[in-house]
């Protein structure tokens, strides 16, 4: 049985590097071997895929650099927000987000978001909070690869003239109103590694912005502040540098992976959502019967991972329980759900305390499920049996 499900999860595997990745690979060494060139950065492949992705977000600038926490960092600073400055972001949402926030010399201030139910910000006390902590930006996460009310945001965000940065990390390839996420925002950064759905592999980041004199800021930022000369050059000269900053540049190899994961974003985004409809679909009926439900996300998602929601109060007592049956049908999922950051006790930010109590309350009720484009639908299909499966085992048990 065990030897089965193995090769079921191998016949169902993403495949993020697929023969596509593994010819890119090969034509970028055999690139820099033909042409005796050192595989610097910086240089053609990292520029054919900053200028893809660009053309993908319907023009503007990009850079690519090495992890998604320095593209984070890089973005945060080129907007240069005056030091100890107060700066809203999103509770859902990787450490490195508010720890590249803090070594940018600012102040994380958590959003709140609606209720225990949903995680998404809440609006309606978004402006109080700009007013309250006296807020010079916004950083916007679209967490789970649902989108956040952007457009709405945007415009709050030029009422009180704040800055307002997105995180695609989770997202790449969502749309709001028939634009996509990170074009609404002065400056948008993400992660590109492993498991998301834009990847350059084991690690990388990518910055994109439609301010030009913006993006010359982030090329200097990225690599150790060197003074911007044209489109294609940073000076060479140690004394012309303008700021202060590391080398955070990215690996061409790298490159060469995530602009081939590029070329086929837009179908592994469309897939997902299938994968992520079907299973809602299966399990409709238990949402039905108040035991679970399989949150659907708003339609220009891209599905980072899918949701399983508790609503019977017998599951939730029994949640250990149900996370570990999961388990053991071998369902892929997440049954902690800490990256909220009101739960980090190391977080050096009061105001997070207030929502510490929401958060446990929202982590109590879901678990996630990770999905991507490699599932196929009897695959899918099996996993929604399991779940059920799994439901019903709680509910009955004495």
């Amino acid at each position: 049985m065990k030897l089965l499900n193995k090769i079921e999860t191998y016949v169902n595997a993403r495949r993020a590097f697929s023969l596509r990745e593994l010819l890119a690979l090969i034509k970028t060494a055999f690139y820099f071997y033909i042409f005796r060139i050192d595989p610097l950065y910086q240089s053609k492949y990292e520029n054919e895929y900053t200028t893809k992705f660009s053309k993908f977000m319907g023009g503007g600038f990009a850079d690519a650099v090495n992890s998604g926490t320095a593209a984070c960092y890089i973005a945060l600073r080129s907007l240069k927000i005056e030091p100890s400055s107060n700066v809203g972001v999103s509770c859902f949402t990787d450490p490195g987000v508010y720890n590249s926030i803090i070594l940018s010399g600012l102040n994380p201030i958590p959003l709140s978001f609606k209720n225990s139910l949903d995680w998404h910000i809440d609006i309606d006390q978004l402006e109080e909070q700009i007013k309250k902590f006296n807020l010079k930006a916004l950083l916007i996460v679209h967490t789970f690869g649902d989108i956040e009310k952007v457009s709405q945001i945007s415009n709050i965000c030029k009422e009180h003239n704040i800055f307002l940065v997105e995180d695609l990390s989770q997202c790449h390839g969502g749309h709001e109103a028939n634009h996509p996420v990170g074009s609404y925002s002065d400056i948008s950064f993400s992660s590109t590694m492993g498991r998301k759905t834009l990847t350059s592999g084991s690690i990388g980041g990518l910055i994109y912005t439609k301010d030009e004199l913006l993006f010359n800021k982030v090329r200097s930022l990225a690599d150790r502040g060197k003074r911007v000369i044209n489109k294609e050059m940073l000076s060479k000269e140690a004394t012309e540098n303008t700021d202060i900053s590391l080398n955070f540049s990215a690996d061409e190899f790298l490159c060469s992976i995530a602009s081939s994961s590029l070329d086929r974003l837009p179908k592994a985004v469309k897939r997902r959502k299938e994968v992520l409809n079907l299973f809602s679909k299966n399990l409709a009926d238990l949402k039905d019967e108040g035991l679970i439900s399989i949150l659907k996300y708003e339609e220009g998602c891209s599905p980072f991972v899918g949701l399983i929601q508790i609503l019977n109060k017998r599951i939730l007592e029994k949640k250990d329980l149900f996370i570990s049956l999961l388990t053991q049908k071998g369902v892929p999922i997440n049954g902690t759900n800490n990256q909220i950051a009101p739960l980090w006790e190391w977080l050096p930010q009061e105001s997070a305390s207030e929502l510490k109590s929401l958060a446990l309350d929202w982590r109590k009720n879901h678990i996630s499920l990770f999905l991507h484009e490699g599932y196929s639908n009897q695959y899918t299909n099996k996993l929604s049996k399991k779940i059920r499966e799994a439901t019903y085992a709680v509910v009955s048990d004495n």
